[in-house]
C-alpha cells in the first residue's frame, strides 16, 4: 500500500487528499516555469508551504509527482478538443470539427491552467524511462487527430497530396511548441490560434495542383 494510501485509510481521506491536492498543485505551478532538469522538491514544498520531507508522504519520489502532474494535465488537454468536437451541429463539415478543435487545443494551452502548461513543457524533457508511462494517451491523442485530419482529405477540405499524418505532426507540434514562447508573446491565446488555422488551412486548402513528390 502507498504511503499516501495508508495515510487515506487512516484519517477517512479528506485532510490527506487536500494535502495531496495542495502538493499537485504546487508542483503544477512549479513545473510550469521549470524544466524538468530544474525541477526541485524544496521548491515545491515551499509553494505548497510544506517541509520537503513531509512530500514523501504522499509521493515517492520527484518522478512520481512528475508523472502525476503530467498525467493530469495530458488528459485534460484531450478532453478539451473532444468537448470541442461534440459541441458542433451535426452538420458541420470535417474541416469546421478540425478548426474548432485545434482553436480550443491553442487556447487550452495557453491557458491559466498549470497543469496543462505544466504537462506541455516537461514531456518531451522526461528521461525515455518515464516516457512509457504516457503511451497509452499519446497514443490515444494521435488516433484522435490523425482521424480529424483524415476525415478533412477525404471529404475534399483538405489537400490529398499531403499526408494527413505529417500534416498533424506539424501543426501539433507547432502548438505545443508555442507554449514555451515568452510570456509577453502569449497574452492573446485565441489570436494565437486563429494566426495558426489561417496559416495552416491556407496552405493545406484544396486548391488544384499537387506537389510533384
Amino acid at each position: 500500500m502507498k504511503k499516501a494510501e495508508a495515510r487515506r485509510t487512516a484519517t477517512g481521506g479528506t485532510r490527506s487528499e487536500q494535502t495531496r491536492s495542495r502538493i499537485l498543485a504546487a508542483a503544477a505551478q512549479v513545473m510550469r516555469t521549470h524544466t524538468y532538469a530544474e525541477l526541485r522538491l524544496s521548491d515545491i514544498a515551499k509553494v505548497a508551504n510544506m517541509e520537503t520531507g513531509s512530500l514523501y508522504y504522499h509521493f515517492d519520489s520527484k518522478d512520481d509527482l512528475v508523472n502525476e502532474v503530467t498525467n493530469i494535465g495530458l488528459g485534460k488537454l484531450n478532453d478539451v478538443a473532444d468537448e470541442a468536437a461534440k459541441a458542433l451541429p451535426e452538420s458541420a463539415t470535417p474541416l469546421e470539427r478540425l478548426e474548432a478543435c485545434l482553436r480550443a487545443f491553442t487556447v487550452e494551452i495557453h491557458s491559466s491552467d498549470d497543469f496543462i502548461a505544466s504537462a506541455v513543457r516537461v514531456l518531451g524533457q522526461l528521461p525515455t524511462s518515464m516516457q512509457g508511462a504516457y503511451w497509452h494517451k499519446t497514443v490515444a491523442t494521435a488516433t484522435f487527430w490523425d482521424r480529424m485530419f483524415a476525415a478533412a482529405v477525404a471529404s475534399g477540405e483538405l489537400r490529398a497530396d499531403l499526408h494527413p499524418g505529417i500534416s498533424r505532426r506539424l501543426v501539433l507540434s507547432a502548438i505545443m511548441r508555442s507554449a514555451e514562447w515568452p510570456k509577453s508573446e502569449r497574452k492573446h491565446p485565441e489570436l494565437i490560434a486563429e494566426t495558426l488555422i489561417a496559416i495552416t488551412f491556407e496552405g493545406l486548402k484544396a486548391k488544384g495542383d499537387a506537389i510533384p513528390f
